[in-house]
């Protein structure tokens, strides 16, 4: 350790330097290493003792972060954002639509906003006063829009939307953009998991997803299989009979659409006399455990995509060689046909709306608890209370009696035990 004159301190060798500042009764450190940035920032310490403290600590934890190549200083969202947006480019489960979509989100609605924020920096409060933010955006802005065409300015009256106010729909998307923002910089190391602030999303109607009753799902199984008896060209006939499979192998299993554009053969475990499956898609890794049902219309899928390609189907194939884009297109034309496009109260019906009826049926018909029920659909009780429950429209308990489904649901071993010990039920321990 040296002292220096004017109560500043020098140590290891000059990298680590305390001293005081002018109308600051603070100790401030210096840290500088070899190739690396310097960082200035106060100990927030009146005495030098603990200033030194601090000052120690800080040093250690960019040594370590040095070693391990961590940048030292926090970078920006806008440089979060970046590397995000290069990593997954490379992904060969994103469509380029879904791409182009949070680049957009992310340029006209996050990094506006946080852009110069530093990654760790953003908290609670923040986001708070982000949704204030954004819904009176709009409202700002000018009432003509001026830009430059061909070498000349051009001045044009902006459309009536978007001088209206904010949904909080959208607001509710573009913040799962920030969700996935901060997922990627918690995983590449760039912060910890405490560091993540609460991202919350208002509940609307609009929110809500239309389900099929099981007539209507009946009605749209036969409609789905017509439309592909009537179709003529090869092509379009297996499209359409991937569409058929479709329905029922999603409605049955509570895929979700993304989960299900990334299944692939290998992701599915056939049993004695029902099939696990590994879904990939929204959060981690799951386990799936359809209706047993489900193995028969997997083996029939994987017969038709045989016989129209000419080649066994690879551990590596995906059971559905479609985007989620395009799935979401034929799906339309379905429910289209079947004039099943929207419910009774106006809400329109997509891809969704199959786990969303898997997930409300289990609820209505066999009246599970929504422990069990999100143990199966791989979510959690507070979402099946709220957006599943609570959405059971109250006229629909009058087919109840009417309606049929078959009691069965299947469960992992380890779902069992779980289930088991909440309800305080013995369980066997089994030891190697």
């Amino acid at each position: 350790m040296v002292s220096a004159p004017s109560g500043r301190i020098v140590l290891h060798d000059g990298r680590l330097v305390l001293y005081r500042r002018d109308r600051s009764p603070f100790v401030y450190y210096d840290i500088k290493l070899p190739g690396q940035p310097r960082i200035r920032k106060s100990t927030e310490k009146t005495t030098m003792k603990e200033g030194t403290v601090v000052g120690e600590e800080r040093y250690q934890e960019a040594v370590v972060k040095t070693r391990f190549n961590i940048p030292l200083r926090d970078l920006s969202v806008r440089e979060i954002a970046r590397r995000w947006i290069a990593d997954i480019n490379d992904d060969p489960d994103m469509s380029e639509r879904r791409l182009k979509d949070i680049q957009q989100v992310l340029d006209t609605a996050i990094l506006p906003y946080f852009g110069g924020m530093p990654i760790t920096g953003i908290t609670d409060k923040a986001m708070a006063d982000y949704r204030k933010w954004r819904k009176k955006a709009n409202a700002e802005r000018s009432e003509y829009m001026v830009y430059e065409l061909d070498g000349q300015v051009v001045t044009k009256r902006r459309p009536a939307a978007q001088l209206k106010p904010v949904k909080d729909t959208t607001i509710n998307r573009q913040l799962e953009a920030l969700r996935g923002l901060f997922k990627w910089a918690r995983i590449a190391g760039l912060m910890e998991r405490h560091q993540v602030p609460e991202i919350n999303t208002v509940n609307t109607d609009e929110n809500t997803v239309a389900w099929f009753s099981l007539d209507e799902y009946k009605t749209l199984r036969r409609v789905a299989w017509r439309r592909a008896l009537r179709a003529k060209q090869f092509d379009e006939r297996y499209s359409r009979r991937l569409q058929h499979l479709f329905i029922v192998i999603a409605i049955s299993s509570g895929l979700r659409i993304t989960e299900a554009a990334r299944l692939t053969w290998g992701d599915i475990e056939p049993q004695r006399s029902r099939v696990l499956i590994w879904a990939r898609g929204k959060g981690k890794r799951r386990q799936v455990v359809p209706m047993p049902w489900i193995k028969v219309y997997l083996e029939r899928l994987r017969i038709l995509t045989e016989i129209t390609t000419g080649v066994k189907v690879r551990s590596e194939d995906k059971v559905f060689p479609v985007t989620a884009e395009s799935i979401g297109r034929a799906f339309g034309k379905v429910v289209r046909e079947a004039d099943l496009e929207t419910n009774p109260e106006g809400e329109k019906r997509v891809p969704g709306s199959l786990r969303h009826s898997a997930i409300s049926w289990l609820i209505l018909y066999r009246e599970f608890d929504p422990y069990r029920v999100a143990m199966w659909a791989g979510t959690t009780t507070k979402m099946i209370e709220e957006h599943y429950g609570r959405k059971l429209q109250p006229q629909m308990l009058l087919r109840k009696k009417q309606d049929r489904v078959k009691p069965v649901i299947a469960m992992t071993a380890q779902q069992v035990i779980a289930d088991r010990l909440r309800r305080g039920e013995p369980i066997e321990l089994k030891y190697d």
